[in-house]
């Protein structure tokens, strides 16, 4: 089976997408991207030239597209305005965290594909890490009993000039470091306790430059319906460039489970696993989208969990911004 596919943006993420679309080695389903378009023509020339994509242009050429699917990798607030395009086409939709930079215009982007009766899915790789899916995996199968709380620590250091693009420097743009990268973890945690966040507290700290519109570390204390708590931490400035490492221990009724980027594994009491790579979680998202195309199988992230999670960030955004306070997330739902 042939699927072609185009992909919207030629930045930092389309071309890891593009790169991942080259290593999915699917049985039975030959997925291409067809065209890359891009709001610099030269940039998606560029792109399209490494990865032997055929054709490649401006956004103006998106309109006109007939193939099977669209994968939008673009800065967060372009979203909207791509996403009312592809509804217009009628063609399925992959949608990178995440959905917007505001829970307005995230619940109108799910309005305007469920209206139209448009497929949408959104992106969140972190659930496609094989080591952390298997994580996952682990504790739905009861294997650590019931989870009571879950600790994430993620520390990413970053040159300030050359790591972090000008418009994830705009907190109106990106949403600041909280909602586009915490989004992750935070989306993470709600998937991993299987059950509904009901309040936040955040603190964080702007630690590079006081003038940067974005956090760029964070703290979070979640509370869940089922009792159970999150502990989900983000350090962006306090740590050396280029340093990076993730770590997640969930605690259970029965037991424990542990997540170390460092060490390449997780631990269930002191048994571990095999390796993972950044890459890896990339060409398994789009290999799952690649299988939902072709009606195989159910979005792992459905709209709901996806709309929940970027309630959760702007709470904890939110809480930030009012020094700790608790913010429930029922205000952002239906605020």
């Amino acid at each position: 089976m042939s699927i072609r596919v185009a992909l919207v943006g030629a930045g930092a993420h389309g071309h890891s997408h593009a790169s991942a679309m080259n290593n999915l080695g699917m049985n039975g389903v030959d997925i291409k991207y067809e065209l890359v378009v891009d709001e610099n023509p030269s940039r998606a020339a560029i792109l399209a030239a490494e990865f032997k994509i055929p054709h490649s242009g401006d956004l103006g050429l998106l309109s006109s597209f007939s193939g099977d699917g669209v994968d939008i990798c673009t800065p967060t607030h372009t979203h909207l305005e791509i996403a009312e395009i592809c509804v217009n086409l009628g063609l399925p939709v992959l949608i990178d965290k995440p959905l917007s930079q505001s829970f307005h215009d995230a619940d109108l982007i799910i309005n305007i594909f469920k209206n139209a009766k448009v497929p949408l899915q959104i992106g969140y790789s972190t659930r496609f890490d094989p080591l952390l899916s298997r994580l996952k995996q682990s504790i739905s199968d009861g294997v650590i009993g019931i989870p009571g709380l879950v600790t994430i620590n993620h520390l990413q250091g970053y040159s300030w000039a050359n790591g972090w693009s000008a418009w994830q420097q705009n907190g109106k743009k990106s949403g600041g470091r909280i909602i586009h990268f915490g989004i992750h973890d935070l989306d993470f945690a709600c998937w991993v306790m299987e059950s509904r966040p009901v309040s936040v507290r955040t603190i964080a700290s702007k630690k590079i430059d006081q003038a940067i519109t974005s956090w760029t570390s964070y703290s979070a204390q979640i509370l869940f319906e089922s009792g159970a708590l999150a502990l989900v931490t983000g350090i962006w400035d306090a740590i050396p460039t280029n340093y990076w490492r993730k770590t997640c221990s969930v605690i259970g009724s029965t037991g424990t489970i542990q997540y170390d980027s460092a060490e390449d594994e997780i631990s269930l009491n002191s048994q571990n696993t095999e390796p993972v790579g950044y890459l890896a979680s990339i060409i398994n998202e789009l290999k799952h989208w690649s299988e939902c195309l072709v009606g195989n199988t159910e979005p792992i992230v459905t709209i709901e969990q996806a709309r929940m999670s970027l309630a959760l960030a702007v709470a904890a955004q939110n809480s930030a911004e009012n020094h700790g306070a608790t913010v429930e997330i029922e205000e952002i739902l239906h605020g």
